[in-house]
């Protein structure tokens, strides 16, 4: 009943009559009741392999009938699968137990995890990084929005070293590599950290990105912070230190909170050339209150403390 006043409205309103010479309702009616049960079963053998151009197809129907049985004798919606980082039962593994070493660690030397040095970097676009995904217009027209999206947008790498006492950026105009990560540390992050008091009794944590992982880095990171480093490989080549589980963004605070915080910071003003992204990416650093890094570090002890695994995993969902 609700098809047939369904589609009394569309001929009355379409074109100021109840007849529509193009069809014979009821035969059309009783044909797509007969085939519905049909269509059911293939959309159940096929859940992912629905489109309606590809099962009208299959099936040998009208793209429009179809479509009228799926939405109104099924009353089916249709639903975009996401998709999400793979994650293993192994991989939840290792951070539950880096997770429970590394608070074990800091409960049996009175300390807290604050005194971690959480390092990272990430890419920050000038213009024409826009996902589509996330774009939608509701209206009767198409307004036919576009944007332009340069062919080689216009970037930047900050990389920061988030501590409780301060966090310390650097902004590459490129990619990083293993020579520059090396010679940035030796010249400005290690002189600056030990000017801050963020040597002794600090843990260095850095990601597994390939130019963290060579043998002069490693090399660098073990004089100044000896076993006192946690990152991909270190264990490996210092015989000391721990290994920073894979696939760990909720473990760390760039992640879960800075880059957020700085992206849409610096897009607020809408800057127009490189030094105007830069400029914001710094004054961003420096609107970050005492309170709120304080706050940020007692997230991650709260991360850490967590013992069911299920954090880990919601945030690839």
């Amino acid at each position: 009943m609700q098809f047939l006043l369904r589609w009394v409205i569309d001929n009355f309103v379409n074109y100021g009559t109840l007849q529509d010479s193009r069809h014979d309702l009821p035969a059309r009616i009783s044909q797509m009741e007969k085939v519905t049960d049909k269509v059911e079963k293939h959309l159940k053998n096929h859940p992912t392999s629905n489109s309606i151009r590809k099962t009208a197809a299959k099936l040998e129907f009208n793209r429009e009938t179809l479509r009228l049985i799926i939405k109104h004798f099924l009353k089916l919606h249709p639903h975009k699968i996401t998709s999400h980082e793979f994650f293993t039962q192994a991989a939840i593994g290792k951070q539950l137990e880096f997770s429970k070493v590394l608070t074990q660690m800091f409960e049996i030397a009175e300390i807290e995890a604050n005194r971690i040095i959480v390092l990272d970097e990430a890419y920050f676009y000038l213009n024409g990084n826009v996902n589509k995904q996330n774009y939608r217009f509701w209206r009767r027209e198409n307004p036919h929005s576009s944007v332009a999206k340069p062919l080689h947008p216009t970037k930047v790498t900050v990389w920061a070293a988030l501590s409780i006492k301060q966090i310390h950026v650097e902004i590459w105009d490129g990619t990083i590599t293993g020579e520059s990560y090396l010679e940035m540390l030796e010249t400005k992050f290690f002189p600056f950290a030990k000017k801050k008091g963020l040597v002794k009794d600090f843990y260095f944590m850095q990601d597994g990105a390939t130019p963290h992982r060579t043998n002069d880095v490693f090399a660098a990171l073990h004089k100044v912070y000896g076993d006192r480093v946690i990152g991909l490989g270190y264990p490996h080549f210092a015989r000391a230190g721990m290994e920073w589980p894979p696939y760990s963004p909720d473990l760390n605070p760039c992640d879960f909170f800075l880059w957020g915080y700085l992206k849409n910071f610096c897009s607020a003003d809408h800057p127009q050339a490189k030094e105007a992204l830069i400029s914001a990416s710094q004054k961003g650093v420096s609107n970050i209150s005492q309170a709120k890094i304080e706050e940020v570090f007692h997230s991650f002890q709260k991360r850490l403390d967590y013992s069911d695994g299920e954090h880990f995993k919601s945030i690839y969902h």
